[in-house]
């Protein structure tokens, strides 16, 4: 009887490590908590979404009157 238990505690044991690495791989893959983790930790210009080419490749600006950060 104690061998049973013991095989059932070691197999729940392994179970339990399984479940939570594969919590961690799903949660490390999952994009949306790497822009959680990374939002507001990048000083950039205020109109970045709309002009990213320009900051990215250097191509003119395509809005003049946008906003820029106030230095």
């Amino acid at each position: 009887m104690d061998h049973n238990n013991t095989r059932r505690q070691k197999l729940a044991k392994l179970v339990k490590a399984q479940n939570t690495v594969k919590e961690k791989i799903e949660k490390t893959l999952d994009a949306w908590n790497v822009v959680e983790k990374l939002t507001g930790t990048v000083d950039a210009p205020l109109d970045w979404s709309s002009e990213h080419d320009h900051y990215l490749y250097g191509t003119p600006k395509l809005f003049i009157n946008n906003l820029t950060n106030p230095e």
